[in-house]
């Protein structure tokens, strides 16, 4: 899933141009803001594109803070892989 402060409908069109595989939420500023995951870039502030996984406990497990998407994609397989061999799954 993707966060963006992009209104719903923005989100939309962006995911069907860019054929997107999976799902955006449009999140409030307060939202990107306690996510630690604001950036100000020439007086606007923005989402910055950071990566989260989140246990079952709903506790942050991995972070990551890049503007890469691919380093996003291959950071939290990296993660997982390394998750289920620590914990034989």
């Amino acid at each position: 899933m993707g966060g963006s402060r992009d209104d719903a409908a923005t989100l939309k069109r962006f995911a069907a141009a860019e054929h997107v595989p999976f799902a955006f939420v449009a999140l409030s500023a307060a939202t990107v803001d306690a996510f630690g995951a604001s950036v100000v870039y020439a007086g606007t502030t923005y989402a910055d594109r950071v990566s989260y996984l989140i246990g079952h406990d709903g506790m942050i497990l991995w972070t990551l803070r890049d503007p890469s998407p691919l380093a996003h994609t291959n950071g939290a397989v990296a993660f997982l892989k390394r998750r289920g061999a620590a914990t034989g799954r």
